[in-house]
């Protein structure tokens, strides 16, 4: 089906907003509301308070109390102080605006509401973005070179047809051309992840000579895709996604699910995989419990999700560095949801899908029969790797380890690794048990330790212990501005905080949809996925003024040429604490063996390239 002529309420509501004074809407009712910079700051109307922590940022349209915690834009203002729902307050602004407000939703009927008006067009969109794909898999010139590259990867016609895959034409608006011709406009494709925004003005087909794959929610519905880049010489990403759009949250979806959720729910077992052809291949050889991610590391939402319909995890993941970072990180996150996790590991000259070419099925299916735990794999791959005949190495091995055992919550299960951990390393039951007391999540983190936090957080605040360095980073990467080769080099793990280290990977893929055609976020808060990230978020966004007393737009300028001095100053203080944590451990082993205290300056090693280019770069900016 075509674009509807009515507007939505999300269009209406932006259309409000940007006729309105943020600041004068919320003076009338904040009259100590006072100018500070580019924001304004005054005593919040939500709860009472004799310092003023209620911060209104016009140039980004929301305000935050930093000492309740309210936060939203114009209309949501409105809704609370007024006690009233969306529509009220919506009506209530559009008279203000002197806009008249439309008529939702179909004929003459009540009104639909304004979030599944919204979904519905754009899925109805996916559905006619599916057929095309598929049409041009088989009409197109090019789609012959399409389907031979999909037969070549085993998949006979019925499969190909089986599994809705497509083909996107190159050229720069052959998408764009025929959804114009049926109805769709270009900003409807292009809210639905199908298009991207041209800097001078119009849409560009956001997938061009990609074999196209369907991104099914876990009803069935296709909300998305994915495109396999089909001329290997070309300089541009392999695969791509679907920009993030009201229907498609990669951190939230795994490929797979609706054709797999009922083997699942059956076995309460699930297979983790990397890849969509991955998937393909198990999934058409009757392993149907698998799952794969969407290019990226598994998340706690998708963490979550598998938890509901599973109790046990097994992953497949490349055996390269890259893939077993992915699968420790991923292990750790099923680990946290209660899940027993399992590894497959395959020769290192294959994937699942040339694996079972050459291997067949039941090869695969007693390698994943067969599979050791999680923990127990990596136990043995980082005490292979590390030099326990000297107290270092036992030290690093402990710390690689210890995310794995403090995820387990079963005190019995976690009992049996840590004593398994212990005789791998050589160590005493007591000096691991020791070592990871001190890395429980309540312990104060060593940014606290040394003064570093956020002073400016209200007590019990989330937040109020965040390192400064961090925070400014997170803010400098929320401008497009930034380059992609720094953003590149930072390590979600150097974060301290797990809700820094979500943000920052949010930013981070956004960046990344930017690079690959889509178009910047225009509200970062629709990243976030729960009222709690949004007022972390808002953290982020006010911290010209709640940490510097400054403008926005001049903290901006200033942090325009010093992002590489934040991601040093990142780097370092993970690599010292990192060195402090390797440290204590050590001290602890050699209190068990008394033999090489003279070797502590060893770890000086593990720290020194960073530590010394640091040093350089301060120095040439002094």
């Amino acid at each position: 089906m075509a674009d509807r002529l009515e507007i939505t309420p999300a269009q209406f509501a932006q259309q409000v907003k940007d006729r309105l004074a943020l600041d004068q809407l919320i003076a009338e009712y904040v009259p100590s509301l006072r100018r500070s910079g580019n924001s304004l700051k005054g005593l919040c109307p939500f709860h009472k308070e004799k310092t003023p922590s209620f911060n209104v940022h016009v140039e980004l349209g929301f305000y935050h109390c930093f000492g309740c915690g309210a936060h939203g834009d114009a209309i949501k203002f409105v809704q609370e102080i007024e006690k009233i729902d969306f529509m009220l307050a919506l009506e209530q602004l559009a008279r203000r605006a002197g806009l008249q407000l439309p008529r939702f939703g179909r004929g003459e009927g009540p009104a639909r509401p304004e979030r599944e008006e919204q979904l519905a067009r754009l899925k109805e969109a996916c559905a006619w973005a599916e057929a095309f794909f598929i049409e041009q898999l088989e009409q197109h010139p090019r789609g012959a070179v399409a389907r031979e590259y999909l037969r070549g990867r085993g998949l006979t016609d019925e499969e190909i047809a089986r599994y809705r895959l497509g083909y996107a034409p190159d050229g720069l608006d052959v998408l764009l051309r025929e959804g114009e011709r049926r109805g769709w406009s270009g900003e409807t494709l292009a809210e639905a992840g199908l298009a991207s925004r041209r800097e001078q003005g119009g849409f560009l087909d956001r997938f061009r000579d990609r074999v196209i794959f369907p991104i099914a929610d876990r009803y069935g519905a296709v909300v998305a895709f994915a495109g396999r880049l089909l001329d290997s010489e070309r300089e541009a990403p392999k695969y791509i996604n679907s920009a993030e759009t009201p229907l498609f949250s990669k951190s939230r979806l795994l490929y797979g699910m609706a054709l797999a959720r009922d083997a699942i729910r059956e076995s309460r077992q699930v297979i983790l995989l990397e890849g969509y052809m991955d998937w393909i291949a198990l999934h058409r050889r009757g392993l149907a419990n698998a799952l794969a991610g969407m290019g990226t590391a598994l998340t706690e939402d998708q963490a979550r999700l598998i938890r509901r319909i599973a109790d046990r995890a097994t992953l497949i993941y490349d055996g390269d560095e890259p893939g077993q970072k992915a699968a420790f990180r991923g292990t750790e996150l099923l680990l946290r949801q209660g899940l027993e996790v399992r590894i497959v590991t395959l020769p290192a000259e294959h994937d699942p899908d040339t694996f079972l070419e050459a291997e067949g099925t039941q090869a695969l299916r007693e390698r994943i029969a067969e599979a050791p735990a999680a923990v127990s794999y990596f136990t043995a791959r980082i005490g292979e790797r590390a030099n326990l005949s000297r107290p270092e190495g036992k030290a690093d091995a402990v710390q690689q380890i210890a995310p794995l055992l403090l995820a387990l919550s079963d005190p019995a299960i976690r009992e049996g690794y840590l004593e398994q951990a212990a005789a791998r390393f050589g160590l005493r039951y007591e000096t691991l048990e020791a070592a990871l007391r001190r890395r429980a999540p309540r312990r104060v983190g060593p940014a606290a330790e040394a003064g570093q936090v956020d002073a400016g957080a209200a007590p019990g605040e989330p937040g109020g212990d965040w390192p400064v360095t961090e925070q400014i980073l997170l803010f400098s990467l929320l401008h497009f501005e930034t380059r992609w080769e720094l953003i590149q080099q930072i390590d979600a793990e150097w974060f301290t905080h797990e809700e820094l280290r979500g943000l920052y990977q949010r930013i981070y893929e956004a960046h990344r949809d930017v690079r690959e055609g889509a178009d910047p976020p225009t509200d970062w808060f629709a990243l976030c996925h729960t009222p709690a990230e949004e007022a972390l978020l808002s953290r982020i966004l006010l911290l010209p003024q709640t940490h510097f007393r400054g403008d926005v737009a001049d903290f901006s300028h200033t942090l325009a040429d010093a992002i590489q001095l934040q991601v040093l100053k990142l780097k370092r203080n993970w690599t010292q604490r990192k060195r402090r944590e390797l440290a204590r451990d050590l001290q602890m082993i050699l209190d068990e063996h008394p033999l090489g205290r003279g070797q502590l300056a060893a770890i000086d090693e593990l720290t020194r390239r960073q530590l010394q280019e640091t040093a350089e770069f301060f120095r040439r900016n002094e």
